[in-house]
């Protein structure tokens, strides 16, 4: 079935601009699948005209909704054929669309098939027995494509309802990759080209180069399925039974990392983009009982989360010569691990006298997963040298480890009590406390019981070839120890409370005003911020007072205060902490720079203001306009120290008629954040101010649309749609000298800001949809023809990807780069309506 586009009112203005900018639909995980796709996003009957008699028959002067936005003119229900005890509905649309321009452009294709041939667009298909109460909604669209969907509604009112969907969205991350890998797809990429593994890149860059000139250019692309079957019983009048059940299959590949320690020059260190395997599998099922009663209400539900892979991890060749004489000759990442997670939730809600109400949720969840480690490397033999050199072979099996799996577990336990009371009928009241608890019962100690070392091979030991003495292992030593590493898991535990107090008092008919007070308080376990406290108020006015205006004001400040910095909240594990540690020439350097707070905790001041007007200009027509300011001031003298966003819309719609309807919008969002740091260690004295830096980022946004809906005659409808977003970002910078920068980085080399990074978007979507009238088709509004048109032009200035060749020095690169393109999309659907 086609797209139909209702008459938009300025509420939609903003989803209609991402659905087009977006070109397809893309869900969070755990989401019912999309019951449409990039052309037919699954809407209404395509040939139903828009009913005149609105949203009532009773009323001859348009409906507005509770904000004031004037209710679009619905599209009228197409008539059930069939006189026995069924009744049926339905279209099909076959279809057809091809593409010109640059099509072959990754970022246009990104989530939706492009392929030129005819397919059956869309399917409809409604049952309904009056008599029975039962009635079967069938849905398809795009059938036998990869962004096909299939959905299932049957329904007897009042007793039982079932709904069943399946969709497959395609992600196609570049279609003109270069690997210097064969095995794509697998869990091994091996060099192509007989490329030596550990020995091919110093002074050998041009055998590198010759394999790559001669690798043809592929795609990387992930197909994700997922269905979704949800269901509901009414075992007696107040007694309803609940389930779903949901499934995602992923498969495909994906680009990945690959490190051998940071690249310092030409011949030192390495880094390659590999591909990885995706294989995996997601299983949500949720089950539950919901019960009520005229004063009573009980809930109580199971959720469960299942994730299988069939990847267990990613080999991969290494293609350098890491410093001249050594090197290793493979990597490997462990993919991610099986898990289940958990979830027991029980709610109660009770009605009280003085019409109030108090309800409560109790919910656990536990999280676990038990994959069994891989070795700390898969490499063999000695790297490094001296009394810091490293026997691969002492860590290269399971027997390495301090134990054969992950036995990895997380607990938490939320108490929502929430009393909500009117005493007085301009008054309402509320109270909330809440308390969230999260223990971490992981535990998990890097201890070697082959040799009785601490620690870890950092890179399958490709970091040491490079580093010396950054080996990742303790030694206890009566000499020189170097290095101060995590060798133990940190489990961050923490309790929340949370208490909220809220007022609504009504002020005249049309005006209410509203204030809210909340009180945060978190204690963490093994963070350099031990305590937090917040305080937020919140005033709100919300008033109709003012002719044919509809007003909302609201201003928030919250103060966020915390415990000092203790950076050696995490001593107990580190490898200091362990009996023999003995510090490098004598030097203890800290954990942490301590005013460098982090600003999920850090002390913060916040201002958010916030208006919004809807304006009836007449009826059917409607101005909105809506601003935000939020102010963040973090107070730190490192990190993270002030943000700043703001954001302005307006939006007009008119409905003059059912048979025309138009729409203007325009959005604008800017955002400032400010941090300042300084880099790590760099004498002696670590954290020395002639290190220190600063960044200020300044990104803005606007976006304008238009769009329209016209009868240009009975039966002759023409919908179009346009949208432009120009997106920008700025990024100064600023150092105290050269000990800021980068090693071999100059002040010179480095300037004062980056590049601007800029995108512009423009599309441009149109159909011209003619009920074919019955002289020419025997049955008058049972075809329906479509003529379809979208232009999209994208163009990206990223500096980033300036000038990116497939092997810089010792990096190489899949040489995927984000271009420009122009294409226009061409359609033509023949619909049947039945």
């Amino acid at each position: 079935m086609a797209r139909t586009t209702r008459p938009v009112r300025s509420s939609t203005a903003s989803a209609c601009a991402l659905a087009l900018l977006a070109g397809a639909l893309a869900l969070p995980a755990g989401a019912d699948p999309p019951r449409g796709n990039a052309l037919n996003p699954g809407a209404l009957d395509p040939g139903a005209g828009t009913d005149p008699r609105g949203m009532t028959v009773f009323r001859e002067t348009r409906r507005r909704s509770p904000s004031g936005l004037t209710y679009p003119y619905p599209r009228g229900a197409p008539e059930y054929a069939g006189d026995g005890d069924w009744r049926w509905r339905g279209s099909a649309a076959l279809s057809t669309f091809f593409d010109a321009g640059d099509e072959g452009e990754a970022r246009f294709a990104r989530f939706t098939e492009r392929d030129d041939e005819a397919f059956l667009g869309g399917l409809s298909l409604e049952l309904w027995n009056p008599s029975s109460g039962w009635r079967i909604d069938l849905g398809a669209g795009g059938v036998g494509r990869d962004d096909a969907f299939y959905a299932l509604d049957v329904e007897r009112a009042g007793w039982l309802r079932v709904r069943a969907s399946w969709s497959r969205t395609p992600h196609l991350r570049a279609n003109d990759a270069r690997s210097v890998f064969v095995g794509v797809g697998g869990d091994t990429l091996e060099l192509a080209g007989g490329l030596t593994p550990g020995g091919s890149g110093a002074g050998t860059g041009a055998a590198i180069d010759a394999v790559l000139a001669g690798i043809e250019e592929r795609s990387l692309q992930l197909l994700r399925d997922r269905s979704h079957v949800e269901a509901s019983l009414r075992l007696l009048p107040d007694l309803k039974l609940v389930g779903s059940w949901g499934f995602e299959d992923r498969r495909g590949v994906r680009p990945y990392g690959g490190s051998f320690s940071w690249p310092g020059s030409a011949t030192l260190g390495g880094s390659v983009e590999t591909i990885e395997a995706i294989d995996d599998r997601t299983q949500r099922v949720r089950a539950g009982l919901e019960w009520a009663r005229e004063w009573l209400a009980l809930n109580l539900f199971y959720e469960g989360s299942f994730y299988r892979n069939a990847e267990r991890d990613l080999t991969f060749d290494n293609p350098f010569q890491l410093t001249p004489g050594s090197s290793v000759p493979r990597g490997r990442f462990a993919s991610s691990p099986d898990n289940d997670r958990h979830n027991l939730r029980l709610d109660a809600a009770i009605t009280l006298p003085l019409r109030s109400s108090l309800s409560a949720v109790v919910s656990w969840t536990r999280m676990e997963q038990d994959e069994d480690l891989l070795a700390p490397t898969l490499n063999s033999g000695s790297v490094g040298f001296g009394g810091f050199a490293v026997n691969l072979d002492e860590w290269n099996s399971p027997a390495a480890l301090s134990r054969a799996s992950a036995d990895a577990e997380i607990d938490t336990l939320l108490l929502n009590v929430a009393l909500t009371s009117r005493p007085l009928r301009p008054l309402r009241l509320r109270a909330r406390f809440q308390r969230y608890r999260l223990e971490d019962d992981t535990r998990y100690d890097a201890l070697n019981p082959l040799n009785g070392f601490h620690g870890y091979i950092p890179e399958d030991g490709g970091h040491q070839t490079v580093f010396n003495r950054r080996n990742g292992v303790f030694r206890a030593v009566t000499a020189s120890q170097v290095g101060d590493w995590r060798f133990r898991s940190v489990p961050y535990e923490q309790v929340r409370d949370r208490y909220d107090l809220d007022a609504s008092l009504r002020l005249g008919r049309r005006t209410r005003a509203e204030v809210s007070w909340r009180v945060e308080a978190i204690d963490r376990e093994h963070r350099q911020i031990e305590r937090t406290r917040s305080d937020r108020i919140r005033l709100a006015l919300h008033t109709r007072a003012l002719p044919r205006t509809s007003l909302r004001l609201s201003w928030e400040t919250e103060q966020r205060d915390g415990s000092a910095v203790d950076t050696e909240a995490q001593r107990a594990f580190r490898t200091s902490s362990l009996p023999g540690y003995v510090p490098f020439a004598g030097l203890s350097l800290p954990l942490g720079l301590a005013a460098l707070e982090r600003p999920d905790v850090s002390d913060r001041d916040r201002d958010q203001v916030e208006a919004r007007a809807i304006v009836a200009l007449t009826d059917g027509m409607d101005l909105s306009i809506a601003g935000r300011v939020r102010i963040d001031d973090h107070g730190a003298a490192y990190g993270l120290r002030r943000a700043r966003s703001s954001s302005l819309s307006a939006e007009w719609s008119w409905q003059p008629s059912p048979r025309r309807g138009y729409h203007l919008f325009g959005t604008w969002d800017t955002g400032v954040r400010r941090q300042e740091g300084i880099r790590g260690v760099t004498s002696a004295t670590p954290y020395v101010p002639a290190a220190a830096w600063a960044v200020t980022s300044d990104g803005r946004t606007v976006t304008l649309g238009a769009g329209l809906r016209l009868e240009l005659v009975t039966g002759l409808e023409l919908l179009s749609d346009w949208v432009f977003q120009l997106a920008n970002e700025r990024v100064d910078y600023r150092f105290a000298s050269d000990s800021a920068l980068a090693a071999g980085v100059t002040s010179a080399q480095a300037g004062s800001r980056f590049p601007d990074q800029q995108r512009r978007e423009h599309v441009v979507e149109t159909r011209l949809r003619w009920r074919l009238p019955a002289r020419l088709v025997g049955e008058e509004g049972r075809w329906i023809a479509e003529l379809y048109h979208r232009l999209e032009r994208s163009l990206i200035d990223d500096f980033g990807q300036r000038d990116l060749f497939l092997r810089d020095g010792n990096r190489i690169y899949l040489g995927h780069v984000d271009g420009d393109y122009t294409v226009s999309v061409y359609g033509v659907s023949l619909i049947r309506r039945f």
